[in-house]
């Protein structure tokens, strides 16, 4: 009896459901397009202070699209892997320099070096383009023969220690890239207890109009 009148109970509220919404769905206004069109405010019906905030708004949305449309054209006008600077144009003239890119070091010994120096000249730019290549402290002596010392692509000058002034330490030595200059001439060399030096001149291929001659000096001295 009970269970009854719980299942009249829910059909009853369930028939009330229906009906409402029959109700509300009858009451919902449709609208067309066309009629939501005609709902929205007029311009010349806005008030002028409106139709100034508009007007200044599209202006600026104008401007900031010409803005980006000209940073676009500057990014896409950018020559791309392209460097500036002294430096880098220096370094695209490669070996026609004004002046010949120089290198000096103090080697102390360059037989147990000679791996180092080759993988550099072979490896590195600034190595590979230099006019020359000054070296001290050598340690060669005359027994010592060029084959053993020699690096491909470059011509060498030696100036090497006397056994009979010192025993120990000294030695000059010049590298001379063969595609700056094959003309070389030396001009004195000197090797005491105080001081050593080597003289050179050097006529290279290409010289700036405003020089005739480049003049290459490697010189050491030697603390007592």
């Amino acid at each position: 009896m009970l269970s009854e009148h719980i299942m009249l109970f829910w059909l009853i509220i369930a028939v009330v459901v229906v009906a409402v919404t029959r109700t509300s769905a009858d009451h919902i206004n449709k609208y067309g397009r066309q009629v939501l069109l005609d709902l929205l405010p007029q311009r010349d019906t806005l008030p002028p202070t409106t139709q100034g905030t508009i007007r200044k708004l599209n202006e600026l949305i104008n401007d900031q699209d010409d803005l980006g449309n000209k940073i676009s054209m500057k990014k896409n006008n950018r020559k791309r892997g392209r460097r500036g600077g002294v430096r880098a144009k220096l370094r695209r003239r490669g070996i026609k320099t004004p002046l010949p890119a120089v290198m000096f070091g103090n080697v102390q010994s360059v037989r147990n070096k000679m791996d180092e120096l080759a993988a550099n000249f072979k490896y590195l730019r600034d190595f590979r383009e230099s006019g020359f290549i000054s070296l001290t402290e050598t340690w060669l002596q005359e027994k010592d023969l060029d084959e053993t010392v020699n690096i491909d692509g470059f011509s060498l000058v030696r100036g090497d220690r006397k056994d009979t002034v010192k025993q120990r330490g000294g030695g000059v030595a010049v590298y001379i890239n063969e595609r700056w200059c094959k003309q070389v001439n030396v001009k004195e060399r000197l090797c005491c207890n105080d001081l050593e030096y080597l003289v050179i001149t050097c006529r290279p291929f290409y010289l700036p109009p405003q020089c005739t001659h480049i003049p290459t000096d490697c010189y050491m001295s030697n603390e007592r």
